[in-house]
This record gives structure tokens, sequence and C-alpha cells, in this order.
């Protein structure tokens, strides 16, 4: 997996981010919600995301990334 994303280079995004996902009709769920888990070192970017229905379905991925100068974009690859 390969995410890009805009962020503002002068705030530390490192922390717990946590959202909820909503599918279209026919999907596995019909909302699910992501966790990231982000610790950010000058630009270099690494952490673990949760994808989870409830606490015995989830999905469990590692990340690493760089930030890319003032270009205000994000790298993520996964592991």
């Amino acid at each position: 997996m390969i995410l890009i994303s805009s962020v503002v280079c002068a705030q530390d995004i490192s922390g717990i981010w946590q959202g909820k996902l909503t599918m279209e009709p026919g999907g596995c769920f019909p909302e699910y919600y992501i966790e990231l888990q982000i610790t950010k070192s000058n630009r270099d970017l690494e952490g673990v995301s949760y994808d989870y229905y409830d606490t015995t379905r989830f999905v469990k991925l590692n990340f690493t990334g760089t930030v890319e100068g003032n270009s205000r974009k994000t790298f993520v690859i996964a592991e």
C-alpha cells in the first residue's frame, strides 16, 4: 500500500489518530474504524495502522514514510 497525503510540515502529526469509515451497500461491514499510531522524527514517519469492525476482527499494518521537504506531501509505504 502506498499512501500520499497532504500535511502541514510544521505540524507534529505524532500520536494516535482515529476515524470511522462507511462503506457502500454490499461491502463487508456497513462501517468500520481506523486507527493510525504515528511517530514522526524529523522527516521520517513510522507507525501502525489498524482497521477494525470490532475487537476480534481487525487488520494490522506497519508502515514507514517520509515527509518531502516543503511540498506538504507525505509518502507512506506499508511493510
